[in-house]
């Protein structure tokens, strides 16, 4: 080994230059580091070792009149070390420099301003992290230089600290942006009347909750918290899309970020696979929650369920079924001979056991004159059975009319196969949604009830709430909006009554910038420090209107039954008399028609008599002939048909009594 160039290497190694190196890359963290050299590169492997022994794993490259260098492609930090001495310096670091924000630059000059003035034609952002190292003597003194603007800003070189056998560095934030101006673009899709634009986006009171369906008051409101840490200014560009692919491009808020039209989003967008490719996501901000708000049915089958709700079906085919046999039972006992008092031929068994049903399940009491005991037996049972039956039925349906009413729409799939109408908000975000989704709940119902082929239930909030509000109608809004309006114009019932059925999760929303901007790192630790100081809780509770408190009070108008509720009654009675009406009009059609037809007999007989010609009645027309008496024959041959039966029952059961009381 060359004995002189070993002298060299363990200079080297001692030497402040490699030790302060060294100690600013394990200060940063970085663990791996090139070194650019423009004298011999023999000794690149002493180098290298050097480096290893304080775990830096070390590339060198000599630098020369045509030396070309491919940066490494790496998302870790890496360290650059070049002495400005060398001839090609400014290639290197101007071919390096293109890759932003990936490296971490020392630079080893003996004159200061003579690399600052050589660094003022690059466009080194505030991002940029370039560490200058100037020997004073045994001391290494250190200054960082960026640019505060985008374009011809301020070139700010600043003393970060020295080494003088240790490093002693201190870490100063770039915070101060010195009145930067940064284009934001907002979101706006209402139509401005006697206001402009800025004075729109600045003066968001308390009074604006009508207009703020997307948060974009929030959003503003929080980049100009962020403004205020940093010194900076904007100017506003005003969009009504947030940012959807039109024609294979981006349109929008995602659009003009991604073409730098502007800088900063001024309005949250949803995080997306397909917008992170166009612009950068800086932080999560908060959580979007659109569902569907409804009232839910006090009579979720209609207002005839309050008669036919208290018994199921099978209960109802057995009551039913049960009526018909104690009918059946009723009639056979009834038209027993032997069982008849002397003064009950008179009664028709089977109009009689009728009004008895009839009377039974109405309780309302009918005198069935019978001497035998199974009649009897027949008529206490019923109207026990009848007691118990009606005092259950009328409790309930009481209790039907007074309770609060069930949660029966939970899910879309509730929604979907329920009788209700549904809406949704005009916004491009709902539409964009439905559109692409593929779930089909969500697709059947936007095709069944949202738009169809006669109508499309686009609404605006303000509307949207009025037709919940009334009733049977589901509308798809944003819970900030639709709180606030359920908070002013519902009342406590309406509000209890009130239900949400989520139409997705709830989506997360994020502050976005456009690619390559020097400022994101700003913008996201903006972010963060408002949530650790509290000031995203508070824009939330300012702006996010909480769900109003269901409080139940006493009510009057709960406790009284409407002409809704009574109109299965109603209707029931008008059928009725509809039906007598119809049968009354009938019963005098025909019996004006057989007096006009009995007029018309006695006049043509008149006639006759006055040409002559004139039909005297005889035996064979007054008689009646055996086909008009073929009708009551069948009924007289039935009733011997049965009248034998019974006959001949009731002398067995009498002879068979009659057998037992001999023995």
């Amino acid at each position: 080994m060359d004995t002189t160039g070993l002298h060299h290497f363990v200079g080297f190694l001692s030497s402040a230059f490699f030790l302060t190196t060294a100690d600013i890359f394990k200060f940063k963290n970085i663990n791996d580091a090139v070194v650019f050299q423009c004298n011999d590169n023999k000794y690149s492997m002493f180098l290298q070792k050097a480096f290893q022994s304080q775990d830096i794993r070390l590339q060198t490259v000599d630098i020369g009149p045509n030396t070309t260098y491919e940066m490494p492609q790496t998302n870790l930090k890496i360290g650059m070390v070049i002495n400005t001495s060398c001839n090609s310096w400014e290639t290197i670091f101007f071919e390096a420099n293109k890759i932003k924000n990936r490296f971490s630059w020392i630079l080893q000059t003996e004159e200061l301003s003579l690399v600052v003035n050589s660094l003022s034609q690059y466009p080194i952002e505030i991002n940029s992290d370039i560490t200058i190292m100037s020997k004073n003597g045994n001391t290494y003194l250190l200054h960082e230089i960026f640019n505060m603007g985008l374009k011809g800003g301020r070139l700010v070189v600043r003393n970060i600290g020295h080494w003088d056998s240790s490093l002693h560095i201190k870490v100063q934030r770039r915070s101060d942006l010195s009145g930067v101006v940064l284009d934001y673009v907002v979101v706006v899709t209402e139509n401005l009347e006697n206001e402009t634009f800025q004075h729109f986006v600045e003066h968001s009171g308390s009074g604006r909750f009508e207009v703020d369906n997307v948060h974009k008051f929030k959003s503003f409101t929080m980049l100009s918290y962020i403004r205020d840490m940093y010194n900076f200014r904007y100017r506003l560009i005003r969009t009504n899309s947030w940012g959807y692919v039109r024609n294979g491009s981006f349109e929008g808020l995602v659009g003009i970020l991604q073409r730098s039209g502007a800088d900063v989003g001024g309005s949250a967008i949803f995080v997306r696979a397909d917008r992170a490719r166009a612009v950068d996501y800086v932080a999560e901000t908060w959580q979007f929650k659109p569902q569907f708000v409804l009232r839910q049915p006090k009579y979720p089958g209609g207002f005839y369920s309050i008669y036919t709700g208290p018994l199921s079906k099978t209960v109802w085919y057995c009551v039913i079924g049960l009526l018909f046999l104690i009918a059946l039972i009723m009639v056979l006992a009834l038209k027993q001979k032997i069982i008849l008092a002397h003064c009950d031929e008179e009664d028709n068994p089977n109009t009689l056991t009728f009004l008895f049903i009839f009377s039974a399940v109405s309780q309302q009491g009918i005198s069935i004159n019978r001497s035998s005991n199974s009649v009897k037996i027949i008529v206490f049972v019923t109207f026990l059975f009848t007691l118990t039956l009606y005092q259950y039925y009328t409790a309930t349906v009481v209790s039907t009319l007074l309770r609060e009413p069930p949660r029966v729409i939970k899910t879309l799939k509730d929604l979907l196969h329920s009788n209700f109408e549904a809406g949704a908000e005009d916004v491009l975000y709902n539409k964009d949604y439905f559109k692409h989704t593929t779930d089909p709940i969500a697709r059947q119902l936007y095709k069944k009830k949202i738009v169809t082929s006669t109508h499309r239930s686009y609404l605006s909030p303000d509307d949207g709430m009025a037709l919940v509000k009334r009733g049977g109608f589901a509308y798809l809004v944003d819970t900030c909006a639709a709180y606030n309006r359920m908070r002013k114009t519902f009342t406590e019932t309406e509000i209890c009554d009130t239900q949400e059925v989520a139409l997705y999760p709830p989506q997360s929303m994020g502050a976005v910038v456009r690619k390559g901007l020097p400022y994101k790192e700003h913008f996201a630790y903006g972010i963060r420090k408002l949530y650790e100081c509290g000031l995203m809780r508070r824009l939330q509770s300012v702006w996010d209107a909480p769900r109003p408190p269901c409080v139940r009070t006493p009510d009057a108008s709960a406790l009284s039954v409407r002409l809704a509720e009574f109109s299965t009654a109603l209707v029931l009675l008008l059928a009725g008399m509809a039906a007598a009406i119809v049968i009354l009009i009938g019963e005098i059609f025909v019996f004006r028609f057989n007096k006009r037809r009995h007029h018309k007999t006695y006049d043509s007989i008149r006639i006759r008599k006055m040409y002559g010609c004139v039909r005297t009645p005889d035996a064979s027309a007054l008689s009646v002939r055996l086909a008009e008496f073929s009708t009551a024959l069948v009924l007289l041959m039935v009733g011997m048909a049965t009248a034998i039966v019974i006959l001949i029952g009731e002398i067995i059961v009498f002879r068979f009594n009659k057998r037992s009381f001999r023995i």
